[in-house]
């Protein structure tokens, strides 16, 4: 995953070098500043620029766990190689609070913790209108949604999903199930399925997805558990409550981090889930709970990383 921080940096612009690498530059003299480098999977890997050709502050960015196994030749590659940079950089930052105890553990470096997030302007500036039509596109407009919003990749069950929506809808007829979403299976869903409440929309464009998340009365993350997902930041929980929704939630270790009260934490079990369902239509939002998002705008976690850029010598 790239991360791309959208933002003013003191005059500094942006552009991206060799898939792995961002490069801040001044405009007029086009001198390198900094570096924020990272690893992409599949696997792209470049190390930095010489320093003796260039003076610049390295930042090294780790937004995912390098790799699960270290015991083929590639896996073990790319550990050695994240442990390498980590090490010479003059900054390390990483986007959950558990990459950042594993790269202490790992990588015997303190790191920054530089979460991802949202634009808080766009999700507090959005029009009923356009929320009103999506559900009226897909006849959502008196069902009780459950959604999940997001890239379905081999780490979501959407197999559980879609059981436990079949319970569900004996209990509470007006449920309708609707995954927003790309992914390399959604075809053969589309498919399986033979149920008008069970809806797939495809992959909706970034700047189109807004209103989507309005568009849910029940968020969910039904992720499975692995050390990858246990340290990743799921920035969909920060878009869900962004969206003050209710969410239920795979017990992943930074979810329960994280601790927002609006995210209820359950097994992949259908009698949790229901539980779960059963307490959330019982529960109001209340409004304190919006502050919670505010450190996750995308404003101030580029102040945040600015600041540290700043403050490194």
């Amino acid at each position: 995953m790239i991360r791309v921080f959208s933002g003013k940096c003191i005059h500094i612009k942006e552009i991206t070098f060799n898939k792995s690498h961002t490069i801040f530059y001044t405009p007029v003299k086009k001198k390198i500043l900094v570096v924020m480098q990272k690893i992409l999977i599949p696997v792209f890997i470049f190390f930095t620029p010489e320093r003796k050709k260039h003076t610049y502050k390295h930042i090294f960015d780790v937004n995912d766990l390098p790799t699960e196994e270290t015991q083929s030749h590639l896996g073990r590659f790319i550990y050695e190689f994240a442990k390498h940079e980590a090490q010479k950089a003059d900054v390390v930052t990483a986007c959950s609070q558990g990459l950042v105890d594993y790269i202490q553990e790992h990588f015997n470096r303190e790191a920054f913790f530089i979460p991802n997030g949202t634009s808080l302007n766009e999700f507090r500036n959005i029009h009923c209108e356009e929320v009103r039509k999506i559900r009226q596109k897909y006849n959502l407009s008196n069902k009780f949604v459950i959604g999940y919003i997001g890239h379905v990749g081999h780490w979501i069950d959407i197999d559980f999903l879609i059981s436990f929506f079949k319970v569900l809808k004996t209990k509470y007829t007006d449920a309708a199930l609707m995954i927003v979403g790309s992914g390399p299976k959604i075809d053969y869903y589309k498919n399986e399925v033979r149920d008008e409440d069970v809806i797939f929309t495809g992959g909706i464009p970034h700047q189109k997805i807004t209103p989507y998340f309005f568009s849910i009365d029940v968020a969910v993350l039904p992720s499975k558990k692995s050390l990858f997902q246990d340290l990743a930041f799921h920035t969909k929980l920060i878009e869900y409550s962004a969206a003050r929704k209710m969410v239920i939630s795979s017990p992943l270790e930074e979810v329960k981090r994280l601790g927002f009260p609006n995210i209820l934490i359950a097994d992949l079990s259908t009698d949790e889930w229901l539980e779960a369902i059963d307490k959330i239509r019982q529960v109001r939002w209340k409004s304190e709970w919006d502050k919670l998002v505010e450190p996750y705008d995308w404003n101030n976690i580029v102040n945040k990383l600015c600041n540290i850029i700043e403050s490194t010598r």
